[in-house]
């Protein structure tokens, strides 16, 4: 019996090794449903409260989101100078951080905030939602709503550095 050798597409087949992205599906939208049950509810860890309520916590927990993002550039970086061997393995690394946003959020702060706060975590929920619903996830054949999901996509991821920088600087000067 011959042994096969796999394609270069295997990897990007359902059940391979990164399969389809629907672990990382399943991790976001059950992070999500969570951290949306602990909204609505309006459930509060007294521990995490008090924690968030410290400064040098906030500033902390500021600066790791901010590193997180600045990571979640690294991926689109790699493809756009054309280094594409290291970018499938960015990839995997990018959705399975992007997953994680919303427990990244509740680390942060257990609620949204107010007025400009509110508008860095729609930016940020809309980031996360768009990379949730991926061509490759809904599986989308059609060049206009990849270029769609695109531009939401990116565009959102765009915007968010700005968002955050607005939250940095008002925080510092406001605190």
């Amino acid at each position: 019996m011959a042994a096969t050798v796999p394609s270069a597409s295997h990897a990007a087949k359902p059940g391979t090794r990164h399969g389809n992205g629907r672990g990382y599906t399943v991790v976001g939208t059950t992070l999500l449903a969570g951290l949306l049950l602990q909204q609505l509810a309006g459930w509060r860890w007294p521990w995490l409260t008090a924690l968030q309520a410290d400064d040098l916590y906030k500033q902390l927990t500021g600066f790791a989101l901010l590193g997180f993002i600045a990571h979640q550039w690294y991926f689109p970086l790699l493809r756009a100078t054309g280094r594409s061997q290291r970018a499938v393995h960015a990839g995997h690394l990018h959705k399975l951080a992007g997953a994680a946003v919303p427990l990244l959020f509740l680390v942060h702060a257990q609620q949204p905030g107010h007025a400009y706060t509110v508008a860095l975590c729609l930016t940020l929920l809309g980031v996360f939602l768009t990379g949730l619903a991926s061509p490759e996830n809904l599986r989308l054949q059609h060049p206009a709503a990849r270029t769609a999901w695109t531009v939401a996509h990116v565009g959102l991821a765009t915007a968010l550095p700005f968002v955050v920088a607005a939250h940095v600087y008002l925080s510092y000067v406001f605190e």
